[in-house]
C-alpha cells in the first residue's frame, strides 16, 4: 500500500511539473498581437509591429503536411494585418484562409495532430472569421466607426493570436513559426 502511495504521489508532482511548464511555455504568448490604429474600419487595418512566432516543441511532418498550409495561410494574415488591410483585403484573405482549412483531411489526422494543431487552429480561424463579421457589421451600421470597431477587431484578432501561436507549437507548426 506503501509503494503504491508512493508511486501516486510521483505522478501527481509529475503532473504539477507538467502543468506548471505548460503554464511557462504558454503564457508569453498570450499577448499575440499589439495594440494598433485601425483608422476607418472601411480602409485599414492595425499597423503595430509583428509578434514573434513561437517554434513548436515537436514538428510531426505527416500533420506538418495536413494543417501546415491551413496555418501558414492565417500566419500570412497576422503579417498582413501588421501593414494594413481594407476590409475587402481582409474577406479575401479570410477566403483563402477557408480554402486551405477544407484541404484539411479532418479524418486522417491522428489525435495529436488535431489536438495540439488542428483544433486550436480552427479556434483561431473562427475568431479571425468573427472580427470580419464584426467589421462587416459596423460597416453596414451607420454611425459605427473606426473608434467603435477597433477594440472589438484587436480582441478578436489577439484571442486568434493565442490559438495559432498554440497550434504552431504543435505537431503541426512550422520550425520557422
Amino acid at each position: 500500500m506503501i509503494e503504491a502511495r508512493s508511486a501516486l504521489a510521483r505522478y501527481a508532482t509529475a503532473g504539477l511539473l507538467t502543468a506548471a511548464g505548460a503554464l511557462i511555455i504558454a503564457l508569453p504568448g498570450c499577448g499575440g498581437d499589439s495594440p494598433a490604429q485601425a483608422g476607418d474600419p472601411t480602409i485599414s487595418t492595425p499597423t503595430a509591429k509583428a509578434p514573434a512566432k513561437a517554434a513548436p516543441a515537436t514538428t510531426n511532418p505527416r500533420c506538418r503536411k495536413q494543417v501546415g498550409g491551413f496555418l501558414e495561410a492565417m500566419d500570412d494574415l497576422r503579417e498582413r494585418l501588421v501593414n494594413g488591410l481594407s476590409y475587402e483585403e481582409y474577406v479575401v484573405e479570410i477566403d483563402a484562409i477557408r480554402a486551405s482549412y477544407d484541404e484539411v483531411p479532418v479524418k486522417q489526422l491522428s489525435v495529436d495532430c488535431l489536438v495540439g494543431s488542428g483544433s486550436p487552429g480552427e479556434k483561431a480561424f473562427t475568431r479571425y472569421i468573427d472580427a470580419a463579421n464584426s467589421w462587416g457589421d459596423c460597416i453596414g451600421e451607420e454611425g459605427c466607426d473606426a473608434p467603435t470597431v477597433e477594440p472589438v477587431l484587436q480582441k478578436q484578432w489577439k484571442v486568434a493570436a493565442h490559438f495559432l501561436d498554440e497550434a504552431n507549437r504543435g505537431p503541426g507548426g512550422s520550425s520557422s513559426s
